[in-house]
């Protein structure tokens, strides 16, 4: 070993700063002779059982539980899971490099291909194929209102709602699906896992409310289509259920313990992936119905580390004050419409997602939601609470509706499916020009803050609500206007010496400002009777 003087010496550090490089591709050589996995940190680890017995309905007569061994000597036990037949597969996301190892048990002590199983496996550096790979899955950062990757870079999420699609799309076209919303910068889907059919047919479900079964085929297909968006730099936020789960029922009539284990089963299959959990509670009318859905979150992530869960209440969010308690619900998502102008000062903290309508989609019977509306809901529910992301649907997408119908003298895409062609509806791709903007800034330093408006033209209607965040320190504020040619603003609050710029949310170009000072405000005109972003950045 060498001595501390020693490695101050110039031979030494270049010896020292040798070992270290070459560590992964030692670690690598002794695994390929000694046959041990190797797995990159933030890569997924995967180890497949035989049981020795043969199970009726394996999920309810048998569990596997797996315990993971650090290299500094910390355990973490994870749920394996029914993978068709005998098989059986526990998957684990390390974070720390060195030798791990695991032991399994099983509820059936008699299984010997279950119980007492023992391994290892070698965990080298991060390989940064995409963001998931180089800064880790995505986690709820330490003030408990944005997200980050586990290595601490912030993660601003832009989510699509495209609820069917996993399920529905076929490879090929999910391919197309991936693609596409990664070059607009999005980077997370919400996807349901039922009800319904997959391509195939199939459902996720079988057996009855009091003694679910699950089609281990059905799963392996999703897990392709997780895959595929883990590649493109993806995060699956995922639904275990929506409504009725094929013939089984609705959620709610399963009894407590078949929802447990539907639920159960999802996050033992994705939970080493990079996911978000999501519980619907839009529904939850009743004391009765947030009660037993409270129960089912504590029981299945109060304990032991795991992905975000989200409630999301939809237009409802009074349901979301049932939650605040439960430290498992870290994560607010809601559909704008009533806006949470509070939340930033609510304690315990909430990281606060805001949905937008469907673009294209119906408002009220006749009428659709336009591009304009969608583009100001997003901004408008990014700016009325702490900024941690904002998620778009687009009608014909989030349904997959397959259905080819071309419009009177459309040529370009005209044989293309409706899910497709909707993947390009203008908000969609005005979201890039969104994710560019707070990509650009410490979106997490802001705050929503009314008291930087002198006068607030959203007291004469809605749709000309100005809705404003500042950073604690006062080195930053963003400000959107929606309709006004003039956004009055007060001068104490406002950067010192700010940098000050109007950018454009429908193309992404930037101009600069103007100020009229005058008394204890300024006056910022807008370039156009359109909507606006001021941004005012101290030196």
């Amino acid at each position: 070993m060498l001595s501390r003087n020693a490695l101050f010496s110039g031979r030494s550090v270049l010896h020292a700063a040798c070992v270290l490089l070459c560590l992964p591709v030692l670690l690598a050589s002794a695994a390929s002779t000694s046959k041990v996995p190797v797995i990159p940190k933030w890569a997924r680890f995967e180890q497949k059982f035989q049981s020795d017995l043969n199970y009726s309905n394996p999920i309810q007569e048998a569990a596997l539980t797996v315990t993971f061994h650090s290299p500094l000597g910390e355990t973490f036990k994870v749920n394996g899971f029914w993978d068709g037949g005998r098989t059986w597969r526990v998957r684990f996301c390390p974070a720390q490099p060195g030798r791990w190892t695991y032991r399994t048990s099983c509820s059936t002590p008699n299984d010997g291909g279950l119980n007492r199983q023992n391994g290892e496996f070698l965990c080298t550096s991060s390989i940064g194929e995409n963001l998931f790979r180089a800064h880790g899955p995505v986690r709820v950062a330490r003030d408990g209102r944005h997200l980050e990757h586990w290595d601490g870079t912030p993660f601003f999420c832009v989510g699509d709602v495209v609820t069917d699609g996993a399920r529905k799309a076929k490879p090929e076209s999910w391919d197309i699906y991936a693609h596409v919303r990664s070059r607009q910068q999005f980077n997370a889907a919400i996807w349901t896992v039922g009800p319904g059919e997959d391509y195939e047919g199939e459902n996720a479900l079988g057996g009855f409310k009091d003694s679910v079964s699950v089609n281990p085929a059905f799963f392996q297909r999703l897990d392709a289509k997780l895959e595929r968006l883990r590649q493109s730099g993806i995060l699956s936020a995922i639904i275990p259920w929506s409504t009725a789960p094929g013939k089984t029922g609705s959620p709610t009539s399963l009894q407590e313990a078949q929802q447990l284990k539907l639920l159960e089963y999802a996050v033992a299959r994705y939970g080493a992936d990079p996911v978000v959990w999501v519980l619907p509670c839009a529904e939850a009318g009743s004391d009765q119905t947030a009660a037993a859905l409270r129960k089912l979150g504590s029981s299945a992530f109060g304990a032991g580390e795991h992905a975000p869960v989200m409630i999301f209440a939809g237009t409802n969010t009074a349901a979301l004050e049932a939650f605040r308690d439960q430290k498992w619900a870290e994560v607010f998502g809601y559909t704008v419409g009533e806006r949470l102008e509070n939340e930033s000062a609510v304690a315990p903290a909430r990281v606060t997602i805001p949905f937008t309508p469907a673009e294209n989609g119906v408002s009220d019977g006749t009428k659709r939601f336009s591009t304009e509306a969608v583009r100001n809901a997003a901004y408008w529910g990014l700016l009325t609470s702490t900024p941690a992301g904002v998620t778009y649907a687009g009608e014909n997408v989030s349904s997959w509706n397959s259905k080819i119908d071309p419009q009177p003298g459309e040529t370009d895409g005209a044989s293309l499916p409706l899910w497709e062609k909707a993947l390009f509806m203008p908000a969609a791709r005005q979201l890039v020009h969104l994710a560019s903007l707070f990509h650009s800034m410490p979106f997490w330093h802001l705050t929503a803050d009314q008291n930087l408006l002198a006068t607030q033209p959203g007291t004469m209607g809605s749709g000309r609500f100005v809705a404003g965040a500042l950073s604690p320190n006062k080195d930053l504020a963003v400000v959107y206007v929606p309709k006004e040619r003039t956004v009055d603003l007060k001068s104490q609050a406002l950067p010192a010496a700010p940098d000050v710029s109007w950018f454009n949310p429908r193309t992404g170009e930037k101009r600069p400002a103007m100020a009229v000072v005058g008394g204890q405000s300024c006056q910022f005109p807008t370039p156009d009777p359109s909507d606006w972003v001021l941004v005012l950045k101290g030196k």
